[in-house]
């Protein structure tokens, strides 16, 4: 377990003059989103996690800055963003909805990898049970062969993290109003558009999204600040994407965070988080990359009897 308290590495930092310790408000907001990113059910605790691996040496200095959206009239990609996206945005409008009925469950098996410092990556097979209220079931198999069962089920408002139908038929439909609203109720990461952007990421992976507003949302990670785009990228099955991208730019940490879309459906088909850089403290270990890609999703009727929580 962590000492949030007492963070791998921070002591270390401080000493080598590397850090300026934060203010005891700083340091109280940072605790506090950390035990939540621990707590959080889905893939943003451990994108959250991992990134800065126990957490609080990076959230301590950068939890709580938040940044300041630009007036809607000043909001606006570059021309290279603007245009990929908006390609995205046309073809998520126009492709056929992923009907989830009650009752039913959206199923989907990806495939994850993680590379660590002094250690040698590993590899999982996760597949994904999700309902219409929001319940999760999970069933992970590690490398090792080790299986691992977890079932979250549905409650909180708002919860981008594991989302309901309810709460994506409440969100607006218009780009701009739709960053407004998750400016103010996003949580995480480092600032407000980090937070946006992953909120939208895991909105989009629940699947659950229906085209007009997974069109809105593609529009909305447009209008971030610094989001910036690659295009052609492979993601780790060789398909052809495009990659919508976050840069996160700390002091100590640099990271970027991928939302790899498929060009033909504008279905989101990979997550994966590149590290530049980490700090060079002995005996503290950092993630240097990670990432999840999808395998196979379809519509099934029931979770499995091994599941715990069905």
């Amino acid at each position: 377990m962590i000492d949030l308290d007492n963070p791998p590495g921070w002591a270390e930092l401080v000493a080598a003059g590397r850090v300026v310790p934060p203010s005891p408000e700083v340091v109280e907001r940072s605790v506090a989103a950390v035990r939540q990113a621990i707590q959080a059910p889905t893939v943003t605790r451990r994108r959250f996690l991992h990134t800065v691996v126990g957490g609080t040496v990076a959230a301590g200095i950068a939890v709580g800055v938040t940044l300041v959206l630009p007036p809607d009239d000043t909001l606006g990609p570059s021309t290279a963003v603007a245009g990929a996206t908006e390609k995205l945005a046309v073809v998520a409008a126009v492709t056929p909805a992923d009907v989830v009925r009650p009752g039913q469950l959206r199923y989907t098996v990806e495939v994850g990898w993680q590379q660590m410092q002094r250690e040698p990556g590993r590899t999982w097979r996760e597949e994904v049970w999700t309902a219409d209220d929001g319940s999760v079931w999970r069933r992970t198999t590690d490398d090792d062969g080790t299986i691992r069962r977890e079932a979250f089920p549905a409650g909180g408002e708002p919860r981008f993290a594991q989302p309901d139908l309810r709460l994506l038929a409440a969100l607006p439909r218009e780009p701009r109003a739709l960053l407004r609203y998750l400016s103010d109720k996003a949580r995480g990461g480092t600032s407000t558009a980090e937070a946006v952007f992953i909120a939208i990421g895991d909105m989009l992976r629940s699947r659950l999204v229906e085209p007009e507003l997974r069109a809105t949302m593609i529009r909305t990670l447009a209008l971030l600040p610094g989001l910036d785009v690659r295009e052609p990228f492979t993601d780790a099955r060789g398909r052809t994407g495009v990659a919508l991208v976050w840069t996160t730019n700390e002091r100590l940490f640099e990271f970027r965070r991928l939302l790899v879309i498929d060009p033909h459906s504008a279905r989101l088909v990979e997550e994966r988080t590149e590290v530049v850089r980490v700090p060079d403290v002995p005996h503290t270990q950092y993630s240097l990359g990670y990432r999840t890609t999808l395998v196979d999703a379809t519509v099934v009727d029931a979770v499995p009897a091994d599941l715990p929580g069905r």
